[in-house]
């Protein structure tokens, strides 16, 4: 099977194929049995630190080059950073992509009885998530008819900013900003997962668990990273991390399974309304799915949502600033690159 898959993707002939090198031939950290590459950790008389995940990546490939393994107790991974070879993998994947899986999740949801989601589901489920979601999601006509309320709620952002901003001596201070652009994050991304606004921005109107769910959203990919990138004591041992991370799941599923099945109840109750949720659930049968695995879908597109739009945004507002930085900088120069 694997020489079928170098000859047709890769386009190598028989003489090639026995110079292919094995999976232990791959450069990497010194591993051991049954613990791996555990004492090439920091903490454990190495050099690497996980949880700054990037500076880890870029040492590991200005040390071993453009295709490094890494083996943590009986986790194996290979890393490439070479574009061509990234282009070269995903080429192999076909309908079925076989994914990496996030442990903490898969430990989260068999604890739970939660069925796999998008998010972690492999094979023929994995498809049948995704045959569901992309007709629903990826037409921008979808999103046309929330513009009016996410345009009102982009007001209500400013009229918070207006109240909680410090305008003395012309310097803005407001110490919370960043959980203003999760609520503003939840806000956008809530009314399409859960067919209502949450008015997360809106003090006077906020509903009574909005700053706890957005809390433990923000646990949630904390912990779930912390868990990811360390040693997994915590699979056999509720660590701190794992309990806080289990906490603040539980919570999530909760409420996010409390807004859709009401959401459904009023679906039923109004036929002439068309919203993504809606789409979602009328087309659940015709792939094999259930209502839950509908609220497990949006659970994803809720966590995801909140992360990514909090991100996108504090990224605008750094580059906004760098960009006035530059201009103001110029001095009467007429070329940009004089001011870096």
């Amino acid at each position: 099977m694997i020489k079928q898959v170098c000859k047709t993707v890769f386009k190598v002939n028989n003489s090639t194929l026995k110079s292919l090198k094995s999976y232990k031939d791959i450069p990497g950290p010194r591993s051991m049995p049954l613990v791996g590459t555990l004492f090439s950790l920091k903490g454990f008389g190495g050099e690497y630190n996980l949880l700054e995940f990037r500076d880890f990546q870029d040492i590991l490939q200005s040390q071993y080059g453009n295709i490094v393994k890494w083996e943590l107790f009986n986790q194996k991974n290979v890393y490439l950073y070479d574009p061509e070879l990234i282009r070269q993998a995903f080429k192999t994947d076909g309908n079925t992509p076989h994914r990496s899986l996030l442990f903490p999740i898969l430990k989260l949801h068999k604890k739970l009885g939660i069925k796999s989601t998008l998010s972690n589901s492999q094979g023929e489920r994995w498809r049948k998530l995704r045959s569901l979601s992309n007709p629903c999601m990826a037409r921008p006509q979808a999103i046309l008819a929330y513009l009016p309320n996410q345009n009102q709620v982009a007001n209500e952002l400013i009229d918070l900013i207006e109240q909680k901003f410090n305008n003395d001596s012309n310097i803005l201070t407001y110490h919370k900003f960043d959980q203003i652009l999760r609520l503003l994050a939840l806000e956008y991304v809530s009314e399409i997962a859960f067919d209502r606004r949450l008015y997360c921005v809106d003090e006077k109107k906020r509903l009574a668990d909005v700053d706890q769910l957005v809390t433990c959203i923000n646990t949630f990919f904390i912990q779930a990273g912390r868990l990811l990138f360390s040693p997994p004591i915590w699979k056999y041992y509720p660590t701190k991390d794992w309990v806080e991370f289990e906490q603040a799941s539980r919570y999530i599923y909760k409420k996010t399974g409390e807004y859709i099945h009401n959401a459904y109840e009023d679906l039923k109750n109004n036929n002439t309304k068309q919203t993504i949720l809606k789409e979602f659930l009328i087309r659940k049968d015709k792939h094999g799915l259930s209502t839950d695995d509908v609220v497990g879908l949006m659970t994803d597109f809720l966590m995801a949502g909140v992360d990514t739009v909090n991100l996108v945004l504090k990224i605008y507002l750094i580059f906004e600033n760098v960009v006035n930085n530059i201009f103001a900088n110029l001095d009467g120069h007429s070329d940009p690159l004089f001011a870096l």
